[in-house]
């Protein structure tokens, strides 16, 4: 909806302040439910490869009733890569806006989406995104709109955050306004004219068979 175009906030000093993090912190995340098809142990698996300024933040919780605790394995992984202390789980939230306000990339690290909201929503806040190469992340990041890297595959993972982090100023914010216009044509506003005329033109197709 039209909030996630709004200006943004100071909203990004408070979530760090939340985490305690450094001045110099690069602050990587991901938003969803934890489980092992979304991609979080990679996440950590690439994180372990990554500078120590470098943290990352998985927000959201354990899939509803399912019997696996992904949450205590992740924080299991994360202690036997050496990165507990730049790994921060935080539980699902109403005000994710101010989540990816504070990120300097964003994650979609999911084995496969159709259509990641929390993907298009990081596009409208207009923060980098490096997603799957893989079902529906594959359209959203495609020509420039994202970076895209094998599915399970940690070290693409972690050279992508690491070109991120060296990439031109330039070279960024224009593929992050190309990924904000990108955002803004799925608005409700754009969106229903665009099905209500696809229905429009079903049924008149209809009435002429």
């Amino acid at each position: 909806d039209d909030r996630w175009f709004a200006p943004k906030t100071a909203a990004e000093g408070s979530l760090r302040a939340e985490l305690n993090l450094p001045k110099n912190t690069w602050l990587m995340g991901t938003v969803g439910r934890l489980d092992p098809q979304k991609g979080q142990r990679t996440a950590l698996k690439a994180l372990a490869q990554l500078p120590e300024h470098v943290h990352w933040v998985f927000v959201g919780d354990n899939t509803v009733n399912d019997q696996h605790d992904e949450r205590a394995a992740l924080r299991s992984l994360a202690n036997e890569l050496g990165v507990n202390d730049r790994a921060h789980f935080l539980a699902s939230r109403d005000d994710v806006l101010s989540v990816f306000d504070a990120l300097d990339g964003f994650g979609m690290t999911s084995d496969s989406e159709t259509i990641g909201t929390v993907t298009l929503e990081a596009l409208a806040r207009e923060v980098p995104v490096i997603g799957n190469d893989s079902g529906g992340t594959s359209e959203l990041l495609g020509t420039g709109r994202g970076q895209l890297v094998p599915p399970r595959n940690p070290k693409a993972l972690a050279s992508a955050i690491a070109s991120l982090m060296e990439e031109n100023p330039q070279s960024l914010s224009a593929r992050t306004r190309a990924g904000r216009d990108y955002a803004a044509k799925c608005r409700p506003s754009q969106l229903v004219p665009a099905w209500e005329e696809l229905l429009a033109s079903l049924v008149e197709s209809r009435r002429k068979a």
